[in-house]
């Protein structure tokens, strides 16, 4: 079953079945994708979501809010299922989702007309000094971000548990970008160089290349 029939079948599912984990899971990567890359072919996946839910505009938190949701009941189906190798990668996705959060809002009707609108009511704000809309903290992205640190270990346990060497390898090496953000050198030290030298066990050699170029591209401090 494709993804777009996979995840539209869920929308109107009566029981749950053993494949419904991993449904979620594609289901919560398409939407967390299409938040950031509007253009691609999983904005329809957004669309039919959203529009089923009757929403017509999503904001970043609504829509980190809900893949939030979607990925922890994948959870609670994977571990019931007994599924280790399922709930690593529904782990990583939770670590990517903290790590990454959804930046733009959607919007799935008219949207020149509501990016206008959106951009008008910016500039209104700009103006009176004035906004309705959350203000950047520093102290909430940076609590995001341990999190998402508290996710990767887990997924890193589960990915050693099931010798998933590639998933093992990449939560490694997030876990160095996320203390690279955090601006804790040893840390970010420490886990490149674990990643530096579990790459070297990756058996697909096409992913072992890329991950050996983002880790020599990762930044020193």
């Amino acid at each position: 079953m494709g993804l777009f029939k996979k995840i539209t079948s869920l929308l109107g599912r009566a029981q749950v079945d053993n494949n419904e984990a991993s449904n979620l899971l594609d289901l919560g990567s398409a939407l967390h994708v299409g938040a950031t890359e509007p253009m691609s072919t999983l904005t329809s996946v957004m669309t039919t979501y959203f529009e089923s839910k009757g929403k017509e505009t999503v904001t970043p938190d609504e829509l980190f809010n809900e893949i939030q949701i979607i990925y922890n009941e994948a959870l609670i189906l994977s571990r019931q299922n007994r599924d280790t190798s399922l709930e690593c990668s529904i782990l990583f996705n939770l670590g990517r989702l903290y790590q990454d959060p959804p930046k733009k809002h959607i919007f799935l009707k008219n949207p020149m007309n509501a990016m206008k609108a959106h951009l008008d009511q910016i500039e209104q704000e700009l103006k009176t000094g004035h906004s309705t809309r959350p203000v950047f903290d520093s102290d909430a992205t940076n609590a995001r971000q341990l999190l998402a640190i508290s996710y990767y270990e887990e997924a890193l346990k589960q990915a050693k548990e099931v010798i998933d060497t590639t998933v093992e390898v990449c939560c490694l090496l997030n876990i160095a970008t996320v203390y690279r953000f955090l601006r804790n050198v040893q840390q970010h030290q420490r886990y490149i160089k674990q990643a530096t030298d579990r790459v070297e066990y990756v058996t697909d050699h096409t992913m072992k290349a890329k991950l050996i170029q983002a880790i020599r591209l990762e930044p020193t401090l």
